[in-house]
């Protein structure tokens, strides 16, 4: 007696990472955030700590600051973009750091304002691309 063959199940493929996170000065939580535009980190390196190569951190408006939380520099990550909403609407105030931003490989910022930095805004050592007109710096 032969017998049946089973039927072939293609296995399921896994879920599309997410590719983008967010930060929202106003709305955002580092405790409980999972970087979602539903429930976003409340501080840009929060964002950027959960973030891995090809995301997008999205900046949503309001000062990002050390009185907010963060740390500086802020540490870009290998491949990942920081994109402000609106440079005119999302500004990274750094005043008495040194530097406000540094930078790693093939990253990538734009539509932000940049205050502070003793020294620099955003040291650029790698192969990393400020956006033509995207950033400001004050």
């Amino acid at each position: 007696m032969e017998t049946p063959a089973q039927p072939v199940v293609p296995p399921v493929p896994p879920a599309p990472a997410e590719t983008e996170l967010y930060a929202d000065a106003v709305n955002g939580n580092d405790g409980s955030g999972d970087g979602s535009s539903s429930n976003p980190f409340r501080t840009i390196g929060a964002a950027l700590q959960n973030s891995s190569s090809g995301m997008t951190v999205i900046v949503n408006p309001g000062v990002y600051d050390a009185a907010l939380g963060e740390s500086f520099p802020l540490l870009l990550r290998e491949g990942v973009t920081l994109r402000g909403v609106d440079a005119g609407q999302v500004t990274v105030d750094g005043t008495g750091a040194d530097f406000v931003f540094e930078d790693a490989a093939q990253s990538r910022v734009e539509s932000l304002t940049i205050r502070g930095g003793r020294r620099a805004g955003v040291i650029l050592r790698n192969d990393s691309t400020l956006a033509s007109g995207a950033v400001r710096h004050r």
